[in-house]
């Protein structure tokens, strides 16, 4: 007998009797079992608009505590460091282009200097340094933004 023929702590035991009876009910069919309900059952179990089913049985490897929703247990969502950057980007025009100028600008700089030395042959050389100066100033700028946002939210600054 294999391991998923041996009947489980969590299935109803049904005398063939009760499953060949010529009662009309209502089947309910998952991967990995089928259990027959009789149609009585269902419709005691009629619930109002709006409520939430109630729990299923339990399974095997479930933990009491894995269906406590209470909303005041668990701690509110955290915006991840991206989606925050994103949403201050779309919500404020003047950072928005002071970001783009951030980004922009070591770059001009980078060709109007290489333009004046006559090198331009060594563009992909150095290409990091406005790269790297750029990434520097636009995150500098949003750092700033998030600061500001959060002493306007009252909060301290290390959350």
């Amino acid at each position: 007998m294999g391991r998923h023929a041996a009947p489980s702590d969590d299935e109803p035991e049904v005398d063939e009797a009760e499953s060949t009876d010529s009662e009309t009910t209502d089947s309910e069919t998952t991967a990995s079992e089928s259990v027959t309900v009789p149609l009585g059952d269902v419709a005691d179990a009629v619930r109002p608009a709006g409520s939430r089913p109630l729990p299923g049985p339990r399974g095997r490897h479930s933990h009491p505590d894995d269906d406590d929703d209470d909303p005041a247990d668990v701690a509110p969502k955290r915006e991840r460091a991206t989606a925050a950057d994103l949403r201050l980007l779309r919500t404020d025009a003047a950072l928005r282009s002071r970001v783009v100028a951030a980004i922009v600008v070591p770059f001009v700089v980078y060709v109007l200097v290489l333009l004046a030395i006559g090198r331009m042959d060594a563009f992909a050389v150095w290409v990091w340094v406005p790269l790297i100066t750029a990434g520097i100033g636009a995150g500098l700028l949003l750092d700033a933004a998030h600061s500001k946002e959060k002493k306007a939210a009252g909060r301290p600054e290390g959350q």
